[in-house]
């Protein structure tokens, strides 16, 4: 447990500034938590991140089957439902937050989606094996709109047919309506419900509420604009769309136009090793999942950091 008397990165709240888009400037680390493990509070493989109306951070993990929670600057609160049985999680790939604080879990293996409290205790529960309404081959990203909605990216094989699509549910687990051909490793929905998802590790898609196709970008590279192995997508407070690429962060408008990026491969400071999953909160904070590295990044628009220290699992930034 971190020492309360050290400055965190909650010291930055104060200066935390959404850019004005002239991208000059790309966002600061702040602070990190984590190490590769099995145990609590520990990594094994992050798939989805994803903050809290409380600022609160939520994290999945395929490998270990749990849920944990931490505050936003990454002190430990609370984790649940590991060990895989027929009531628990198995291999869960992604974890959405909504405004009133309920917890929607892609329980992948189980082919199905749970609701939790934000304290885990299970609400409900929907899906089976299959490619009906309301049935999942391969439920992985999952993400909520400002009307409580849920977008789940279902893909995989079974009797002998290829599904590719998002499936969209009320806040019970009610189907409402579902986009073939789409799908994805990362889901993200805007204030206005436009629907942002990665197709594929060189492509993001841009689909209307409806899920009609508005725009496309990306290409197979090295260069801005373009990637190498796109998994993650998020969508600021300011609208703007951050794309997690291998070890990178490329910064969109959005309609696609780019802006920005950060990241190297390494382990220091802002570096990464298969960033994975990505999130924002209200203030436009940012979290990474640093898959290789076992850890959550926390970067942010404005800070100016000048000296670090080190306690616990937790790297800051303060002044």
């Amino acid at each position: 447990m971190r020492n309360r008397s050290i400055p965190s990165c909650a010291a930055f709240a104060l200066m935390m500034l959404l850019p004005v888009v002239a991208m000059a400037q790309t966002p600061q680390y702040l602070c990190q938590w984590g190490t590769y493990g099995f145990g609590p509070w520990q990594f094994a493989m992050c798939m989805s991140l994803a903050v809290g109306p409380n600022g609160d951070v939520y994290t999945v993990d395929e490998v270990t089957n749990y849920v944990q929670v931490f505050t936003g600057e990454g002190v430990p609160l609370r984790r649940w439902n590991g060990g895989g049985d027929a009531w628990g999680l198995l291999h869960p790939r992604g974890v959405a937050v909504d405004a009133g604080g309920y917890v929607y879990v892609a329980d992948t293996g189980h082919y199905r989606v749970q609701k939790f409290d934000s304290n885990g205790s299970i609400i409900t529960r929907w899906g089976s094996r299959g490619d009906g309404p309301g049935q999942f081959v391969g439920p992985e990203a999952i993400a909520v709109d400002a009307a409580g909605n849920i977008y789940v990216s279902d893909a995989g094989n079974v009797n002998l047919k290829t599904v590719c699509r998002i499936e969209k549910f009320g806040p019970w687990g009610t189907f409402l309506e579902q986009w073939d051909a789409t799908c994805g490793i990362g889901l993200a929905v805007d204030a206005g419900g436009n629907v942002f998802v990665v197709p594929r590790w060189d492509r993001v898609s841009k689909l209307s509420p409806a899920g009609t196709l508005l725009t496309e970008w990306g290409s197979r590279g090295t260069g801005d604009g373009q990637f190498t192995g796109a998994s993650g997508v998020a969508v600021g407070p300011d609208g703007m769309v951050y794309v997690s690429d291998q070890n990178r962060i490329e910064v969109f408008t959005g309609d696609g136009t780019y802006l920005t990026q950060w990241g190297s491969l390494g382990s220091g400071d802002g570096q990464f090793d298969d960033c994975m999953a990505i999130t924002t909160d209200a203030a436009g904070s940012i979290y990474v999942s640093d898959q290789r590295n076992g850890r959550i990044q926390k970067f942010g628009w404005g800070a100016t950091p000048t000296r670090s220290t080190t306690w616990g699992r937790i790297k800051a930034l303060y002044r």
